[in-house]
């Protein structure tokens, strides 16, 4: 994501090869809410599209601020170390 020629939010989009259905956001970067938001479409986008089952993301250190944006999206808590889990379809 950029805004006036900035990166604002990057982030990989991977399918896990145990679980096809199941895709992971990882090494997430985000400067605020807003561009975090506009990159998790982006990625839930890229699971509808590829008919994905289900998209992981682990929220840890710095990116602890970001939970409630993520259960605001739709995420859920399925680990009590701050994973969280959308389905998807």
């Amino acid at each position: 994501m950029r805004e006036n020629g900035e990166i604002t939010a990057a982030a990989h989009v991977a399918k896990n090869w145990y679980r096809p259905a199941t895709a992971a956001l990882f090494y997430t970067y985000a400067r605020n809410a807003r561009a975090l938001r506009q990159l998790a479409a982006g990625a839930i986008e890229a699971c509808i599209q590829a008919e994905g089952g289900d998209l992981l993301v682990d929220v840890i250190g710095a990116h602890l601020c970001f939970e409630p944006t993520y259960l605001d999206l739709g995420f859920v808590e399925v680990a009590d170390h701050a994973m969280f889990e959308k389905t998807i379809g």
